[in-house]
């Protein structure tokens, strides 16, 4: 928690824009000099809505002109709402995730909030909603997660965490053939 809320908010931007403009798959097109543009096209986020749920990210959306709501999500702090003219709400999770176009999730992992996002939490998001995760992966269901993506619910998801990630994280691998053999950058 105390792991600095600016740069994670920023990074968790960064994913929403990178998945919303789909720049890995734009490198990999240009680097194979196909320069077509078709797969390739987001949307305007300027005047969406962005939900955060957890604390510190709900007030990175403001230099995007995105209307911001934010849930509180689980409950560990004693809610402080964001200061007023700053076009945040507070609501319900579920309210959050009818109706924001971004949901970023910034929140502990504790067993009221291992799989946030499930079957259920994703039925109620927006079609072609952006995801993004920056807190734990076990804040997602992946099982429910990957039959959302082959459903293509989402416009992008941007993780940079996931669920069972222990034995992977600061770990160096470029020396195993078997798992960078298909990645060249």
């Amino acid at each position: 928690p105390g792991y600095s809320p600016e740069a994670v908010a920023e990074h968790a931007m960064a994913l929403a824009q990178a998945a919303n403009r789909r720049i890995c798959k734009a490198y990999i097109k240009v680097r194979n000099n196909n320069f077509a543009l078709d797969g390739l096209l987001g949307y305007n986020l300027y005047g969406s809505v962005g939900g955060h749920c957890g604390h510190g990210a709900h007030r990175r959306g403001h230099g995007a002109h995105l209307s911001r709501v934010w849930h509180d999500g689980a409950g560990l702090r004693p809610v402080q709402e964001p200061r007023a003219g700053r076009h945040c709400a507070l609501c319900e999770l579920d309210e959050l995730l009818r109706t924001a176009d971004l949901i970023s999730l910034h929140c502990p992992l504790t067993a009221e909030t291992r799989h946030i996002i499930n079957a259920d939490t994703i039925k109620m998001m927006r079609d072609n909603a952006i995801l993004v995760n920056t807190s734990r992966g076990g804040l997602i269901d992946t099982n429910a997660l990957i039959d959302a993506l082959r459903a293509r619910k989402f416009a992008g998801v941007g993780l940079d965490v996931y669920e069972d990630e222990d034995g992977q994280v600061f770990e160096d691998f470029s020396d195993d053939v078997c798992r960078t053999r298909s990645f060249r950058f």
